[in-house]
């Protein structure tokens, strides 16, 4: 019972601090300033209202929208009327709350340490990358949530086979892949996941199974209207093609490699890359083109245009791939694409984490793939993200910076933690060898 209250007690506590740390944040910057931070917003504002009189049309032009947000939004404005976006801020703050407190709970899955959690929590509490979209109307916080929700009970299916575990890890992966759809890539990795964590292969194939089969069924709804409507089955978004298609041409090579100077026409267009991408790559024109085709023909267009440009620019190919990792792993942000004072700002806080993560990640493996191959396979999603289509570090900073700061208090309570001890213990010697 004393254990049961203690857990309790520690999540009410990691709750009202995540919320007071967030609250205050979202004062600060603006409490509605809902729009600012990311470009999408209003779409998917105006998808919402769309969605309130049953239109699910979420067609961007480029690419169909992810459903997840859209409704989110609608279930606010139709729940609280005139104080939707109050309400919506709250919301989003209470599920980046939750967050906190099963973040807290993976670490303590996985290294069974009360310090490790405690750190990673008190680090992801305070880092601002985890909430800098705590109160900006986009997919980042609810799909972050969910997504850390879902990986949680994940990894309590592999501790203790756990029929409820695995529904909820598939349902609240459902919710994640229903909001972003990049994470679709993570399901691949499941079965394997599974494979190494259980015992049973029989267990494996059935859990395997469960879980995909829960996955498609969420799709459904979507899928089928889309079907209806757009002549092609959607099981979140189907902007694969397009993402392929910034990757694997020019105006990628342009973005990441060969970066225009800050002052000149150019490098204005590369800030507006998801409708400029066709001046870059040579005819604007054929690219709006692509852009007012159906949505069944206009992503298959986009990956052959990708692969044709792959073909003729080996060499260009080569070296934007070799940047594509590099940016995956560098910490921060672009010094191209931003200005210095946010560049060093954004190093000064995600360098130690990543140091400390990859130290903490590769120490893990050594010591035990199995129970750590959930963290790898995060890992090998985005990174196959980043270089198979194009890469964007503000989808690696809400999907996998969380699971970095648990790796990263691994490496500090492993190394600085016990470096304080011996401090100590060395200065008490001292100090009694001296009275005596």
């Amino acid at each position: 019972m004393s254990i049961l209250k203690s857990k309790y007690r520690n999540s009410i506590i990691i709750f009202i601090s995540f919320f007071l740390i967030r609250l205050i944040f979202s004062i600060v910057i603006g409490f509605l300033n809902n729009y600012q931070l990311e470009p999408d917003s209003i779409d998917l504002i105006r998808f919402s209202d769309k969605a309130i009189s049953g239109n699910f049309n979420f067609d961007y032009g480029r690419f169909i929208a992810s459903p997840g947000f859209p409704i989110f939004a609608a279930f606010h404005k139709m729940v609280f009327g005139r104080f939707w976006n109050y309400m919506l801020v709250f919301s989003q703050i209470i599920l980046s709350s939750l967050s906190g407190i099963y973040l807290y709970g993976i670490a303590n899955l996985i290294f069974n340490d009360r310090k490790v959690a405690i750190i990673s929590t008190i680090i992801y509490g305070l880092f601002p990358l985890t909430f800098w979209y705590v109160n900006t109307f986009c997919q980042e916080t609810l799909f972050q949530s969910l997504f850390i929700i879902s990986i949680y009970h994940l990894i309590a299916t592999c501790k203790g086979q756990n029929l409820k575990s695995l529904f909820l890890s598939s349902l609240f992966f459902s919710f994640a892949y229903l909001t972003k759809s990049h994470i679709l890539i993570f399901s691949l990795f499941v079965p394997l996941i599974l494979y190494f964590n259980l015992k049973s292969l029989k267990t494996v194939i059935c859990y395997s199974i469960i879980f995909a089969s829960i996955c498609l069924c969420f799709s459904l709804p979507y899928g089928l209207y889309n079907k209806r409507k757009s002549d092609i089955y959607v099981l979140s978004s189907n902007g694969a093609g397009f993402q392929f298609y910034l990757g694997n041409t020019n105006a990628g090579y342009v973005s990441l490699v060969d970066v225009p100077l800050k002052s000149s026409n150019d490098y204005r267009k590369i800030k507006d890359i998801t409708t400029t991408a066709g001046f870059f790559n040579g005819n604007q024109n054929k690219f709006d083109s692509i852009l007012k085709l159906p949505q069944s023909t206009k992503q298959s267009l986009f990956f052959k245009e990708g692969c044709k440009w792959l073909r003729q620019n080996p060499q260009k190919a080569i070296k934007m791939k070799i940047y594509d990792i590099g940016l995956f792993l560098m910490p921060g942000v672009s010094f191209r694409h931003y200005e210095f004072k946010q560049w060093i700002l954004a190093l000064i806080l995600s360098f130690p984490i990543y140091l400390l993560a990859y130290i903490g990640i590769i120490i893990s493996l050594k010591r035990n793939v199995n129970k750590h191959f959930y963290m790898l396979s995060i890992f090998l999603s985005m990174l196959l993200f980043s270089t198979v289509f194009y890469v964007q570090n503000r989808f690696r900073t809400i999907t996998i910076e969380p699971f970095f700061i648990i790796y990263a208090s691994y490496s500090i309570n492993l190394f600085f933690l016990k470096y304080v001890k011996k401090i100590k213990l060395l200065i008490n010697i001292n100090f009694f060898s001296s009275i005596f």
